[in-house]
């Protein structure tokens, strides 16, 4: 018997769509669940960032402004690196990581 990759690479990709958006909607239940608990979780870990980012001969500053359309996060220590900024934006995500087709 013979397998059409093509196919199965199809339904390989509808498989894991489906089960990560069922992963999806059980981690924004349980964020509604905890909403309280969640809601600054974001804001901490930005701030832990910042705090592994400075350098220890400095005084850490941190500077955040909130405006109707923006929250500013700024601190005087190294760049986030590409890691602690997805790290930062998937607080409270499944932590599976990404699937090979979706």
């Amino acid at each position: 018997m013979s397998i059409d990759r093509g196919s199965l690479d199809h339904e390989l990709h509808e498989v894991f769509a489906r089960n990560n958006a069922q992963e999806v909607f059980k981690a924004l239940r349980n964020l509604e669940e905890y909403r309280e608990r969640h809601q600054a979780r974001w804001l901490w870990e930005l701030i832990q960032n910042a705090r592994d980012a400075h350098h220890p001969s400095r005084r850490m500053s941190i500077d955040i402004t909130v405006s109707a359309t923006e929250i500013r996060f700024r601190h005087n220590g190294r760049s986030f690196t590409r890691k602690e900024s997805l790290a930062s934006s998937t607080t409270g995500l499944p932590r599976q990581g990404p699937a090979k087709y979706c």
